[in-house]
């Protein structure tokens, strides 16, 4: 289905409506078919919810994590944009481990002039010596070079 809807560039408020709804089912292997699907449609409100939800504020999946920051870089508003920064900063302090760490390790195309100052605040509260804060901690100097 995915390969159909890409090929014939097909937008429609109902694909939108079955990715958010299978992001959401916690069985990874929908939710990556989801993302797939999400992927084809244009960014909407709708569908960031459910991304975050799904995958960053419930989720336990690190290994759809990398996919799922790559769909959260087509949201460019102000607003999405701090929704973002936001659901990232708590996947890293109170998410599990594995999800932790793959945030802080891709976080680096987020990280701007302006979120600088929040992410460097994320990182003083991540515990010392864990893989998250130091990839975060790697991932802002890099940044500011």
């Amino acid at each position: 289905m995915t390969d159909w809807i890409t090929r014939t560039r097909v937008e429609d408020r109902a694909v939108d409506r079955i990715a958010q709804e299978y992001v959401l089912s916690g069985d990874s292997s929908v939710q990556e078919s989801a993302l797939l699907l999400m992927a084809t449609q244009p960014p909407s409100p709708e569908s960031l919810r459910a991304l975050i939800s799904g995958l960053f504020e419930e989720g336990t999946n690190s290994e759809l994590i990398a996919q799922a920051m790559i769909e959260l870089q087509r949201y460019t508003s102000a607003a999405d944009i701090a929704r973002i920064d936001q659901a990232l900063a708590q996947a890293m302090e109170t998410g599990t481990p594995f999800v932790a760490g793959e945030v802080s390790a891709r976080i680096l195309p987020f990280l701007t002039d302006w979120s600088i100052s929040f992410f460097t605040e994320v990182a003083r509260r991540l515990p010392e010596g864990s893989i998250y804060r130091d990839n975060l901690s790697t991932a802002l100097k890099s940044f500011q070079h």
